[in-house]
């Protein structure tokens, strides 16, 4: 029963919470957005227009592919009540995998016809099939994360 007790949390707390909680995302965000934003700024200044266009191209479609590849499927396996077995972390991660290769092959067939913009899409979409193998272990570290009273 104390256990219980020392669960429950007041409004002022709950409310102290959900306000602390906002803005750190809101600063993430913010800062996440910065970064970016530099990023961009100093590819600007390095890049040609020409070039810097093949790098948004790119980049347009990494994002779409990977919007694809995820489809949701790791959120609701972080919230739902019950933890994720190995097998369904597996089945996740190979159909993750088998859709980012079909979107590197689909890409490479294409990406002659588009000369260097091809080309250079190329390169950045070959990445995602590597960038989906942490997908897992997110998965599972964000489900530890402890949102309690420190």
């Amino acid at each position: 029963m104390k256990d219980m007790e020392e669960q429950a949390l007041s409004v002022t707390e709950i409310r102290s919470r959900a306000v602390t909680g906002s803005t750190v995302v809101v600063l993430r965000g913010v800062l996440v957005r910065l970064i970016s934003f530099a990023g961009s700024l100093i590819l600007a200044r390095m890049l040609t227009p020409s070039d810097f266009g093949l790098v948004a191209v790119g980049s347009t479609l990494v994002a779409f592919a990977s919007f694809l590849a995820d489809g949701g499927l790791g959120a609701a396996l972080i919230r739902r009540p019950e933890a994720p077995t190995r097998p369904e972390l597996e089945s996740l991660l190979g159909y993750q995998i088998v859709l980012t290769l079909i979107m590197v092959g689909i890409t490479a067939a294409v990406a002659p016809i588009f000369g260097r913009a091809g080309i250079v899409t190329l390169v950045m979409v070959a990445a995602l099939p590597i960038v989906t193998l942490q997908a897992p272990g997110s998965i599972l570290l964000e489900r530890r994360l402890r949102y309690e009273r420190r």
